[in-house]
């Protein structure tokens, strides 16, 4: 391969990279405000509503109508869990370097996992 190929193709992995470790910060704060919008709107800040699992059935259906498949009961309660666990978490705790870099690490190395799925020796 010559050393042109060579930089394109670390121009594109980069960008993909990139791209990848964007969406995942997006879907992450989309999951959390989703999970804050139930425990708000449905529990109204309580551990759970009294109508909560019929009201997460027709959250469902009405997600799987707009999106097809993709979404579960059991997804949305993770997403109210999710929320429920670290909004409790201090700001100071979520924005301190000792948070910061244990979830660096997490993000390297579900990456080195996902390359070495990627790439079976």
């Amino acid at each position: 391969m010559i050393e042109l190929s060579d930089r394109i193709i670390d121009l594109i992995e980069q960008a993909r990279t990139h791209i990848a470790k964007a969406a995942n910060g997006t879907m992450v704060s989309v999951y959390f405000s989703i999970g804050r919008l139930i425990v708000e709107n449905v529990q109204g800040g309580e551990k759970r509503a009294r109508y909560g699992d019929s009201l997460l059935q027709q959250i469902l259906k009405d997600l799987n109508q707009r999106y097809g498949k993709g979404f579960s009961v059991q997804n949305l309660e993770r997403m109210r869990n999710f929320y429920s666990i670290y909004s409790k978490s201090s700001k100071e705790l979520r924005n301190s370097d000792l948070f910061e870099k244990s979830s660096n690490v997490l993000r390297i190395s579900s990456a080195n996992n996902e390359i070495n799925d990627n790439n079976p020796s």
